[in-house]
């Protein structure tokens, strides 16, 4: 796989970086999230996750699943809040 194919697309993060977080010791999903900030983008690793573990495993590596993406926050208004506010 070419070293510039993009694996992350919220955070723009390349299959070269991934590679690179396995030689550096990166052996799950939560290290190289940590090492490369795959996963962190608005989809919380829904996209990349699976790619990740694919490649992962490619590697020799045998990888348990650690947690489900997190759900992206769903913004509020002020207004919104307020109206909150005043029910309760």
């Amino acid at each position: 796989m070419d070293d510039k194919i993009i694996i992350c697309r919220c955070e723009e993060i390349t299959y070269g970086e991934i590679i690179s977080a396995i030689a550096a010791g990166c052996h799950s999903i939560s290290t190289i999230k940590k090492y490369t900030r795959s996963g962190m983008g608005s989809c919380q690793g829904r996209v990349c996750a699976p790619i990740i573990i694919k490649i992962l495993k490619s590697h020799g590596i045998e990888v348990e699943v650690e947690d489900k993406p997190n759900f992206p926050y769903i913004p509020i208004t002020i207004r919104d809040m307020e109206v909150i506010e005043d029910e309760q």
